[in-house]
């Protein structure tokens, strides 16, 4: 917050099975509640200086081996296996006031066509009307290999904000952002607003600093430094 950032793209809420390849050094741990304590943590720390979280990948990225930045990527699991563990933990945090959430662009072939990040049954069905989510849903990268089965990156676009996401990320490939904007027709909903204001710092980045000069701040600092 002290160089005025509104809010970080994390906790990463996945859950270590120890396969995948970009998630398990990511991940907190592979026990859900210590996931869930040590996310809450990261998070009240993120609000005590002004900023919000975004949790990520729902509902879940940590299962497969595969990487979604560079492939394709499927999870055959069940709807129940995955909502009695990896969405268990998103559940937690919701009702704990995470702020955003992150879907991920994996297939989860069991139990829908579309990668969560361009599902409607995965962003309005499970996140908003079974979790009662009321924040923000930032997607993932664009232009990640797992966005393949969009289609075209217009096409991804349109999809991802229509599935339910209130803001889409294109982080790789620049050369295709004015492009994307020249051609997309799409109005920003009043609720879809409402949520992005939302995630403004609530903190100055004066109070940051001064924050930054507190005793217990500077304890803390040196107690993390020496780890």
């Amino acid at each position: 917050r002290v160089f005025d950032i509104d809010f970080s793209f994390t906790p990463v809420l996945d859950i270590d099975y120890s396969e995948s390849t970009v998630i398990r050094d990511r991940a907190f741990h592979g026990n859900i509640e210590a996931i869930k304590s040590l996310a809450s943590n990261l998070l009240e720390g993120l609000k005590k200086g002004g900023m919000h979280g975004v949790g990520k990948h729902f509902p879940g990225h940590g299962y497969i081996k595969a990487d979604s930045h560079l492939s394709i990527s499927e999870d055959t699991r069940s709807l129940d296996e995955i909502a009695s563990k990896d969405m268990s933990i998103f559940a937690s945090l919701i009702k704990h006031g995470l702020d955003a959430v992150m879907p991920s662009h994996v297939l989860y072939s069991a139990v829908d066509e579309n990668p969560a990040g361009f599902s409607s049954f995965w962003l309005k069905d499970q996140l908003r009307e079974n979790f009662h989510f009321k924040g923000a849903i930032f997607s993932d990268d664009m232009s990640m290999k797992g966005a393949i089965l969009g289609g075209e990156m217009k096409d991804r676009i349109i999809k991802a904000l229509k599935a339910g996401c209130d803001m889409v990320l294109l982080c790789n490939s620049p050369q295709l952002v004015d492009e994307v904007l020249l051609q997309l027709d799409w109005k920003i909903s009043p609720d879809s607003m409402t949520r992005l204001l939302s995630m403004r710092g609530f903190k100055s980045p004066e109070e940051a600093i001064q924050m930054t000069q507190e005793e217990n701040f500077k304890e803390m600092a040196s107690q993390i430094m020496a780890m």
